[in-house]
């Protein structure tokens, strides 16, 4: 049997990234992270989008409604509304190691802390100024104590929520 796909919707991101399911409204959310903004899929096929102030590097839902937001240079939390408007508050901005960075892939663990990774804009640079950061209400943004990435990625954690798992993802690269 030859597996197939469908297309329920022809939406065309330059840098498509954190795909999340949100169970409280049934609805798939992404990023696009140069276009600065974030999208949503209905049930029908049509797409929502909201724009924010700087590039979006991904996306969870925050436990009091709305998105924990990780942009370019801040950690927001974001209400998106059905006419388009956004309504959002910086929780946390971020010094970065070196110019121009941004935050990229990011996830909350079983505890609710929002962990992000940065990465040095010209990720074809080798530049490994890309750090974890972990976010909570209590403490505001942190060292995560991982450095030295040069592309944080597919952040995930196992299910008993003991192990993190990260992929630092850059060109040179080789297997052996």
């Amino acid at each position: 049997m030859t597996p197939t796909a469908d297309l329920v919707a022809d939406t065309r991101c330059t840098v498509g990234e954190s795909p999340v399911w949100d169970v409280r409204d049934q609805r798939l959310y992404w990023v696009d992270i140069e276009a600065a903004s974030i999208h949503r899929l209905e049930s029908g096929g049509s797409v929502s989008t909201w724009h924010l102030p700087e590039k979006v590097g991904c996306i969870a839902p925050h436990a009091h409604g709305g998105w924990i937001t990780a942009l370019q240079s801040t950690v927001r939390r974001v209400l998106l509304h059905d006419d388009g408007r956004v309504d959002d508050e910086v929780l946390a901005r971020v010094e970065h190691a070196a110019a121009p960075m941004r935050f990229n892939d990011g996830r909350c663990d079983r505890q609710g802390r929002f962990w992000a990774g940065t990465l040095f804009a010209d990720t074809q640079a080798g530049n490994d100024a890309g750090r974890l950061y972990r976010y909570t209400a209590a403490r505001g943004l942190q060292f995560g104590g991982i450095g030295r990435l040069i592309v944080a990625n597919g952040i995930a954690f196992s299910p008993d929520g003991r192990t993190m798992y990260l992929a630092d993802t850059f060109r040179d690269v080789r297997l052996v």
